[in-house]
Protein backbone atom coordinates (compact mmCIF):
# COMPACT_ATOMS: atom_id res chain seq x y z
CA UNK A 1 0.00 0.00 0.00
CA UNK A 2 1.76 3.40 -0.90
CA UNK A 3 1.69 6.00 1.79
CA UNK A 4 -1.24 8.27 0.70
CA UNK A 5 -3.62 5.35 1.08
CA UNK A 6 -2.05 4.22 3.95
CA UNK A 7 -2.37 7.90 5.65
CA UNK A 8 -6.19 7.68 4.46
CA UNK A 9 -6.98 4.32 6.36
CA UNK A 10 -4.85 5.72 9.22
CA UNK A 11 -7.38 8.73 9.70
CA UNK A 12 -10.19 6.78 9.12
CA UNK A 13 -9.20 3.68 11.44
CA UNK A 14 -9.92 6.27 14.14
CA UNK A 15 -14.13 5.50 13.62
CA UNK A 16 -13.83 1.80 12.71
CA UNK A 17 -15.49 -0.95 14.55
CA UNK A 18 -14.29 -5.09 14.32
CA UNK A 19 -14.93 -6.80 13.56
CA UNK A 20 -12.94 -6.28 10.05
CA UNK A 21 -12.68 -7.73 6.31
CA UNK A 22 -10.11 -7.07 3.88
CA UNK A 23 -10.32 -8.41 0.36
CA UNK A 24 -7.03 -8.61 -1.32
CA UNK A 25 -5.05 -8.73 1.86
CA UNK A 26 -2.42 -10.68 -0.03
CA UNK A 27 1.48 -9.02 0.45
CA UNK A 28 2.72 -8.93 -2.32
CA UNK A 29 6.80 -10.12 -3.27
CA UNK A 30 9.20 -7.41 -3.41
CA UNK A 31 6.03 -5.29 -1.36
CA UNK A 32 7.84 -5.25 1.60
CA UNK A 33 8.41 -2.16 2.56
CA UNK A 34 4.51 -2.02 2.56
CA UNK A 35 2.85 -1.67 5.31
CA UNK A 36 -0.16 -3.90 6.41
CA UNK A 37 -3.17 -2.26 6.54
CA UNK A 38 -3.68 -4.64 10.22
CA UNK A 39 -1.32 -2.21 12.22
CA UNK A 40 -4.01 0.43 11.80
CA UNK A 41 -6.67 -1.64 12.86
CA UNK A 42 -4.45 -3.72 15.58
CA UNK A 43 -6.69 -5.17 18.41
CA UNK A 44 -9.47 -5.52 16.10
CA UNK A 45 -10.74 -8.96 15.06
CA UNK A 46 -9.56 -8.73 11.75
CA UNK A 47 -10.11 -11.26 8.48
CA UNK A 48 -7.86 -11.23 5.73
CA UNK A 49 -8.85 -12.60 2.05
CA UNK A 50 -7.39 -13.05 -1.47
CA UNK A 51 -7.71 -15.24 -4.20
CA UNK A 52 -4.61 -17.48 -3.33
CA UNK A 53 -2.42 -17.64 0.14
CA UNK A 54 0.25 -16.21 1.34
CA UNK A 55 1.03 -13.43 3.77
CA UNK A 56 -1.83 -11.23 4.89
CA UNK A 57 -4.32 -13.83 4.13
CA UNK A 58 -6.73 -15.45 6.55
CA UNK A 59 -8.78 -17.19 4.24
CA UNK A 60 -8.55 -17.83 0.10
CA UNK A 61 -11.86 -16.80 -1.10
CA UNK A 62 -13.08 -14.40 -4.26
CA UNK A 63 -14.59 -11.13 -3.45
CA UNK A 64 -17.70 -12.14 -5.86
CA UNK A 65 -18.69 -14.81 -3.70
CA UNK A 66 -17.67 -14.15 0.04
CA UNK A 67 -18.21 -16.74 2.64
CA UNK A 68 -19.55 -14.36 5.37
CA UNK A 69 -23.12 -14.56 6.66
CA UNK A 70 -24.97 -11.50 5.73
CA UNK A 71 -24.36 -8.11 8.06
CA UNK A 72 -21.74 -9.68 9.72
CA UNK A 73 -18.70 -6.80 9.35
CA UNK A 74 -18.49 -3.73 10.62
CA UNK A 75 -15.62 -2.53 8.24
CA UNK A 76 -14.53 -3.55 5.48
CA UNK A 77 -11.77 -2.90 3.45
CA UNK A 78 -11.55 -3.04 -0.32
CA UNK A 79 -8.11 -1.19 -1.37
CA UNK A 80 -6.16 -0.90 -4.43
CA UNK A 81 -8.03 -4.52 -5.40
CA UNK A 82 -10.99 -3.76 -7.60
CA UNK A 83 -8.48 -2.66 -10.55
CA UNK A 84 -8.03 -6.16 -11.16
CA UNK A 85 -11.54 -8.18 -10.41
CA UNK A 86 -13.63 -9.17 -13.49
CA UNK A 87 -16.87 -8.27 -12.25
CA UNK A 88 -16.50 -5.28 -9.85
CA UNK A 89 -20.36 -4.93 -9.27
CA UNK A 90 -20.35 -8.15 -7.66
CA UNK A 91 -17.24 -7.63 -5.19
CA UNK A 92 -19.06 -4.02 -4.09
CA UNK A 93 -22.74 -6.22 -3.59
CA UNK A 94 -20.89 -9.09 -1.71
CA UNK A 95 -19.50 -5.95 0.56
CA UNK A 96 -22.81 -4.42 0.86
CA UNK A 97 -23.92 -7.66 1.93
CA UNK A 98 -22.05 -8.82 4.08
CA UNK A 99 -21.36 -4.90 5.61
CA UNK A 100 -23.36 -4.33 9.15
CA UNK A 101 -26.34 -1.59 9.33
CA UNK A 102 -24.24 1.06 9.64
CA UNK A 103 -20.92 -0.43 9.02
CA UNK A 104 -17.92 1.54 7.46
CA UNK A 105 -16.36 0.50 3.78
CA UNK A 106 -13.30 1.84 3.42
CA UNK A 107 -12.06 1.78 -0.31
CA UNK A 108 -9.34 2.94 -3.03
CA UNK A 109 -8.25 2.35 -6.51
CA UNK A 110 -5.78 4.14 -8.73
CA UNK A 111 -6.83 5.90 -11.58
CA UNK A 112 -3.75 7.83 -13.57
CA UNK A 113 -1.50 4.71 -12.30
CA UNK A 114 0.86 2.66 -14.14
CA UNK A 115 -0.77 -1.05 -15.35
CA UNK A 116 0.23 -3.25 -13.03
CA UNK A 117 -0.93 -7.21 -12.75
CA UNK A 118 -2.31 -9.23 -9.88
CA UNK A 119 -2.99 -11.09 -11.40
CA UNK A 120 -4.75 -8.65 -14.28
CA UNK A 121 -5.49 -5.16 -14.52
CA UNK A 122 -8.51 -4.07 -15.94
CA UNK A 123 -10.44 -1.03 -14.81
CA UNK A 124 -9.81 2.56 -13.57
CA UNK A 125 -13.02 4.44 -11.98
CA UNK A 126 -13.83 7.66 -11.81
CA UNK A 127 -14.57 9.94 -8.28
CA UNK A 128 -17.84 10.35 -10.37
CA UNK A 129 -18.12 6.15 -10.86
CA UNK A 130 -17.49 5.73 -7.07
CA UNK A 131 -20.44 8.16 -6.33
CA UNK A 132 -23.12 7.47 -8.53
CA UNK A 133 -22.60 3.58 -9.82
CA UNK A 134 -20.25 1.40 -7.34
CA UNK A 135 -21.56 3.35 -4.28
CA UNK A 136 -25.49 3.51 -4.84
CA UNK A 137 -26.63 1.53 -2.86
CA UNK A 138 -24.84 2.74 0.61
CA UNK A 139 -26.38 5.64 2.12
CA UNK A 140 -23.79 7.92 3.25
CA UNK A 141 -20.91 8.52 1.15
CA UNK A 142 -17.55 10.43 0.85
CA UNK A 143 -15.17 10.22 -2.14
CA UNK A 144 -11.53 12.00 -2.90
CA UNK A 145 -9.15 12.01 -4.87
CA UNK A 146 -5.64 12.46 -4.72
CA UNK A 147 -4.26 15.33 -5.31
CA UNK A 148 -7.18 16.71 -4.92
CA UNK A 149 -9.01 19.02 -7.95
CA UNK A 150 -6.99 17.39 -10.33
CA UNK A 151 -7.87 16.59 -13.79
CA UNK A 152 -6.10 13.62 -13.82
CA UNK A 153 -6.01 11.73 -10.01
CA UNK A 154 -4.03 9.61 -9.08
CA UNK A 155 -5.98 7.73 -6.69
CA UNK A 156 -9.18 7.65 -5.67
CA UNK A 157 -10.28 6.75 -2.61
CA UNK A 158 -13.28 7.41 -0.15
CA UNK A 159 -15.82 5.61 2.20
CA UNK A 160 -19.23 4.68 2.57
CA UNK A 161 -21.96 4.07 5.02
CA UNK A 162 -24.58 1.39 4.76
CA UNK A 163 -27.73 2.66 5.49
Amino acid sequence: MNVVISSYVERQSKICQSPVLEIGSLLLHGHDHIESMRGHLAGFDYIGVDICSGPGVDQVCDGKELPFRDEFFSTVLCLETLEHVDYPLKVIGEIHRVLRYSGKFIFSTPFFHEIHEYPSDYWRFTPQCWDEVLLRDFGYREVKQSPPKAMTPRYVMGYAIKE
